[in-house]
């Protein structure tokens, strides 16, 4: 099978590769940000301050909303809502 580095041809079946494991609960926010200096920062620290630990940070490409440059960030962390 393409992609699975081989894992057919040697007799076993692709479910013998595959690894599983358990995760914790995890949640995702959205923010939208002022593409401003500080303005990324300033929400890490307020994540930061309540002791929140981010598993993944991403951002997209900054856009403009009623004339303002704005820039989305996704933030991935432990916990539940």
């Amino acid at each position: 099978m393409m992609g699975m580095g081989g894992a057919g041809s040697e007799g076993k079946s692709t479910s013998d590769h595959i690894k599983l494991w358990e995760t914790d609960d995890r949640a995702g926010i959205l923010l939208t940000l002022d593409d401003t200096k500080g303005a990324l920062a300033e929400a890490l620290n307020l994540l930061a301050n309540r002791n929140i630990n981010i598993t993944s940070i991403k951002s997209k490409p900054p856009k403009t909303m009623n004339d303002k440059k704005m820039i989305n960030i996704h933030i991935d962390f432990y916990g539940t809502f």
